[in-house]
């Protein structure tokens, strides 16, 4: 295709090297809005200057809001991938689309195709070329039915946020034709042009819009309207949240804008509204806000928040052409913020005014990045998202924001409190970083977060280190004032970087995801130190002396790959530090630092904390905690643990609690090391080794008034494989399982004489899992092998969940297979069964005993109605439908419409009996009562199969409440899993 494009454009003449020219596209839009229908009828013009060197016979138009039309978009499979289900909720009229697109030339009707299935993009076809330097008018007829707001755009009841509402052309370059479908992240690639807008809508209908508003009796309305808001606090039309009626009578209001990319508006009948003039240089502009009055308190200050926004990019960045910023409140409880030019949109979340005034200030910066700039967010997102995610950072930095961790409830004891890319050093500690160059939908939101705007902003933090304030400002300056309105690539800034002596941003920030490692030590002269870092060039890193932990020496040095000597005097310093404000991106920084002495101003190599809290970047940390815990056997236990598993999470990391139990006066203990080794295979993502250990009492011998004990080492391997899908993960692990059991064997029964003897054995276990816990349709598929002297054994389970009636609903589906081979005297229970209940002394039926069990042993009483996940997965307390050959399983439930936290099972069991008789099916149904999803649901059996209802077990449990099972999954609680999870 790429190979096609290219003979295309040599054809045309066009050189794809380098490009003097770009297009300009001019829209006039006539409007007219029925909020009864929610719909748009609308008449436009376009008049398309071909300033190309080649003549065009067909053109290339965006029809984005046909999006949501149908259940397989693009922008479908990657909210589908990235596990959100707002889609996948939406109700077949709340999709809308256009019901009438036409194109005519001269009066005439051309015809056009779409070249996708989705209906996002088309092909015109022109009656005749456009030469270069001609010009074509075209109008367009169009209807739009407006979507429900999911996504940036559409309709929230009647509230109107109306983005991409219009057919727009794609933007043509030396590159060819840019287009693409909608996406939930990955902004868009526009032409300039001027737009003449105007929208008839009711009367009561105010609107926020990108230009210059024209009608000056609306304007002088909306005057009076933002001074009695400001005056009286309330809307003259609705002092709640409630829509009024609209109006009987339509009004026609008019926009404005030129040399923009983009023109949104946004309407409602319960706006707010504040202005506010503002000065800039020789000109002045209006700000505008627009908001509800439930939030009037927060929004209060949202003009003055954009003035100081505006004054800050103006200065530092460049003048701002536009008569005018707006920002608007969306009634959406969601956190998105979207930009467009002069005026953007914030969702509801943003609640107080420190956050308000954070995603003003970023949104407002796009002006300049995006609107003004307009680079192809799609390729090189990060030379606006990291632009303005940087000058961010400093506006908050000089206006003394509180740190990250300062609302904590304790005292966190961290340095990475004012670093406000944490999120960035959550993820590369455990190697999740991507590079900050890539196309923008082949991240997931939190590595677009990570990469495309944190990461980028870290290094020109550094590059204003290395060059100094003043000069990086001339530097941004020069790139605003020449490439305005100009479409820049990365290129084109990385020359000017050249230019500035900056030859390092890009390998350590935008095309490679590596990690810096830089150390300081003592050079064997006086007062002079080696410093040194694993890149194969020459880079800045800032050293700092400190003072009673203050900065009182700063130097940048630019440090070769051999690294290099510095000389300084050290009479008054308690440190030196390399990288003090976490600029480099780097995540081994214990070595970072040099102690001249050991007061108490210095960090300490390690130290020893209570509980748990945010690492220190310099320092060791370990964890003292107490641990209480229960079960059946061992009673109350109370004992310490000892750890280290904070955030950024460690490679390797390890946890451990001793303690006693106090009915069974013996020790107790479990615990557990891990450590991850990052792998640069395209298709490896880590190998991961870890080690577990288990020692506690499982049975109470009441008789011969002895306690039997266990003891559990489970070390493992396991290879993650790369799948190129969020929230996914193929993994292959073996693991060697040792128990050991202690416990009595009776001698004489009446004397209550006994031996105390001991087993053991050991399995061999081999497993292949594909994860993918997506929010729609998540599947887990599980092969394990397992090898013992006494039996051979493989099965698998393979569970999904269907969505329906809106994703909130699923059905879940669970199904297992598996066959095995026993051998004489074999020590393990290692017979399939219906389900995971508690064992006998030492056949337990967690032969494994990866299972935390409140009574492991106990056959009657509430403790042996504790379950668990076990083969054919039956949640009923039957001993019966054993099998030591094979067995092949099935079962779903599912929600139901509602609230009630409430799940109908069925599940079936077909499993063999002694050679030459038929086959058994079990059956079994009940409720599940989800108390706290996979952790803690309760049982409620209904209809079973005769062979479990009239076996032993079920006809001791004399009452119906003793016959329900439960599940408390203490595993869920593996803290490892959730520092895993919380880096995800």
């Amino acid at each position: 295709m790429r190979l096609w494009s290219g003979l295309i454009l040599v054809c045309l003449g066009i050189d794809a090297t380098s490009q003097s020219w770009q297009q300009q596209v001019d829209y006039s839009i006539a409007c007219r809005l029925d909020d009864q229908a929610h719909q748009l009828e609308t008449e436009m013009r376009i008049l398309y200057h071909n300033n190309s060197p080649g003549e065009l016979f067909s053109l290339m138009v965006h029809t984005w809001m046909n999006t949501f039309t149908q259940p397989s978009t693009p922008y479908s499979k990657q909210l589908e991938n990235l596990g959100i289900d707002r889609r996948f909720r939406l109700k077949p009229d709340e999709q809308g689309g256009y019901t009438q697109l036409q194109f005519f030339y001269k009066g005439k009707l051309l015809t056009y195709q779409f070249t996708d299935q989705t209906h996002e993009i088309l092909e015109l076809v022109l009656p005749e070329g456009i030469k270069p330097g001609q010009t074509i008018n075209l109008q367009v007829n169009f209807t739009l039915k407006i979507p429900k707001n999911i996504s940036r755009g559409g309709r929230l009841d009647q509230a109107y946020q109306m983005t991409q509402w219009y057919p727009k052309l794609a933007l043509f370059d030396s590159l060819g034709w840019h287009t693409m479908p909608y996406l939930e992240f990955g902004e868009y690639f526009n032409d300039f042009g001027d737009y003449e807008v105007s929208i008839e809508l009711p009367s009561n209908y105010l609107v926020a819009s990108t230009g210059n508003l024209e009608d000056e009796q609306e304007k002088k309305f909306l005057l009076r309207y933002a001074d009695s808001c400001k005056q009286n606090g309330g809307n003259l039309f609705n002092k709640t949240n409630e829509y009024p009626l609209s109006g009987m009578d339509y009004k026609k209001v008019k926009f404005t804008a030129r040399q923009v990319i983009d023109f949104a508006w946004f309407a409602d009948k319960r706006f707010m509204v504040n202005y506010q003039p503002l000065k800039l240089k020789d000109k002045s502009i209006e700000l505008w806000a627009f908001f509800y009055p439930a939030n009037k308190g927060v929004w209060a200050q949202a003009t003055q928040y954009t003035a100081q926004a505006v004054q800050y990019f103006n200065t530092l960045v460049g003048d701002y052409p536009y008569p005018q910023v707006t920002v608007v409140e969306c009634p959406r409880a969601g956190s998105d913020a979207m930009e467009y030019p002069m005026i953007t949109l914030i969702d509801q979340y943003y609640g107080q005014p420190l956050e308000l005034e954070k995603v003003i200030v970023h949104e407002v910066g796009h002006n300049w990045f995006q609107s003004i700039l307009a680079t192809d967010e799609r390729t090189q997102a990060w030379m606006d998202e990291g632009l303005v995610t940087y000058y961010e950072q400093r506006y908050f930095k000089n206006n003394q924001q509180p740190g990250i961790f300062s609302d904590a409830p304790i005292p966190l004891h961290t340095d990475y409190d004012p670093v406000p890319d944490f999120d960035w050093y959550i993820q590369a500690n455990r190697h999740q970083d991507k590079p900050s160059a890539g196309r923008s939908d082949n991240y997931t939101i939190r590595e677009y977060i990570q990469s495309i705007y944190e990461k980028p902003a870290k290094g020109l933090k550094l590059m204003e280190k290395q060059l100094g304030t003043a000069r990086f400002d001339q530097l941004m300056k020069s790139y605003f004032n020449q490439w305005k309105f100009g479409h820049p690539q990365d290129h084109d800034l990385l020359n000017l970087f050249q230019q500035y002596g900056i030859d390092w941003y890009d390998s350590l920030y935008l095309f490679d995801a590596f990690k810096v490692d830089c150390s300081i030590s003592a050079s064997g002269e006086p007062s002079c130190f080696w410093v040194k870092h694993n890149a194969g060039f020459t880079f800045p890193i800032e050293i700092a002396g400190y003072r009673k932990n203050r900065k009182i020496y700063s130097r940048i040095l630019m440090v070769p790959a051999i690294g290099d000597t510095l000389c300084i005097s050290t009479d008054s310093l308690d440190y030196i530090l390399l990288d003090p404000e976490f600029c480099l991106p780097e995540i081994k920084r214990t070595n970072n630092i040099y102690r001249l002495n050991s007061s108490v101003y210095v960090p300490k190599k390690s130290t020893l904390r209570f509980l748990g809290g945010i690492d220190h970047s310099l320092t060791r940390e370990t964890y003292l905690l107490p641990a209480v815990g229960y079960n059946f056997y061992d009673g109350l236990m109370v004992g310490l643990g000892l750890h280290n598993l904070t955030l950024p999470s460690k490679s390797l990391r390890y946890a451990a609690v001793i303690g006693y139990g106090l009915r069974s006066k013996n020790p107790v203990g479990l615990g557990g090391i891990d450590y991850t080794l990052p792998l640069t295979s395209k298709s490896l993502d880590n190998l991961n080794f870890s080690l577990e250990s288990r020692h506690f009492t499982f049975n109470r011998d009441t008789h011969y008034l002895t306690n039997d004990r266990y003891f559990k080492l489970a070390p493992s391997v396991q290879l993650k494989f790369k799948t190129g899908k969020p929230h996914a993960g193929k993994f292959l692990e073996y693991r060697w399982i040792y128990i050991k059991q202690w416990y009595a064997e009776g001698i004489q029964f009446e004397n209550r004489i006994f031996e105390n003897r001991n087993r053991s054995y050991a399995i061999h276990e081999l497993k292949y899992s594909y994860i993918n816990k997506k929010s729609l349709f998540p599947v887990e598929w599980v092969i394990t092998g397992e090898l013992n002297r006494g039996y051979t054994k493989l099965h698998t389970q393979y569970a999904f969940e269907l969505p329906y009636s809106g994703a909130k609903k699923q059905v879940e589906f669970n199904f297992f297979g598996g066959i095995q081979s026993i051998q004489a005297g074999n020590k393990v229970s290692s017979a399939f069964l219906l389900n995971g209940i508690t064992g006998s002394g030492y056949f337990q039926r967690d032969y494994k005993m990866d299972e935390l069990l409140f009574g492991r042993s106990e056959q009657t009483g509430s403790l042996s109605q504790q379950i668990y996940q076990k083969d054919a997965g039956f949640k009923n307390l039957t001993n019966v439908g054993s099998s030591t050959t094979w067995m092949l399983a099935g079962g779903v439930r599912t929600t139901i419409p509602g609230f009630l936290p409430v799940r109908p099972y069925v599940q079936g069991a077909l499993v063999p009996r002694e050679a030459g008789q038929p086959v058994k099916f079990f059956y079994s149904s009940g409720v599940a009562v989800i108390l706290i999803p996979r952790i803690f649901e309760i049982y409620l059996p209904a209809w079973e199969s005769k062979q479990i209802t009239s076996g032993t077990v079920y006809q001791e449990r004399n009452s119906y409440l003793k016959k329900c099972s439960f599940t408390f999954n203490m595993n869920l609680f593996n803290p490892f899993k959730w520092l895993d999870k919380v880096a995800q």
